[in-house]
């Protein structure tokens, strides 16, 4: 469905093994294969590569939220990774364009971005216009998941 995100190189994958296939610079904790299994079931989930690179991973998939007593469809980002020696190019501002872009002109009834995020990275999501909806604990409660919106019409 978001197979257009094309500014970096980005690969939808369906099996975590595909990531192997590429060169990482740190750790591949960040995404191991418990995280994988536990996004594919409701995501789609697309790995940022370049020249053999693998420069971050992030999911997405259709939602709905409720903001002011009325419901609204969303595409929700529930997970969005750079890798650290990648993070001052910009990259992240380039696949967020990429993603509000493809939402604006295929999702004619979506007006709205959700994107969880931990509250070290909230303020990537508050400079580029999105507003605070919730906060919440992760599921084994280690962290804050700070939830953001940004209306995209």
């Amino acid at each position: 469905m978001y197979e257009i995100i094309a500014r970096s190189k980005v690969l939808k994958i369906e099996q975590y093994d595909v990531i192997y296939k590429y060169e990482c610079s740190e750790s591949i904790d960040f995404f191991n294969e418990d995280l994988f299994n536990k996004y594919n079931k409701n995501n789609e989930i697309f790995i940022i590569i370049y020249e053999n690179k693998l420069l971050g991973v992030f999911t997405l998939r259709d939602d709905n939220f409720i903001l002011n007593d009325t419901e609204y469809s969303c595409v929700k980002i529930d997970y969005f990774y750079v890798c650290k020696k990648y993070r001052t190019y910009g990259l992240g501002t380039l696949i967020l364009t990429d993603i509000i872009w493809i939402v604006k002109r295929f999702r004619k009834g979506t007006n709205y971005i959700l994107a969880d995020s931990l509250v070290e990275s909230c303020m990537f999501y508050l400079k580029k216009g999105f507003d605070y909806y919730k906060s919440t604990k992760s599921e084994n409660s280690e962290y804050n998941i700070i939830t953001m919106y940004k209306k995209i019409r």
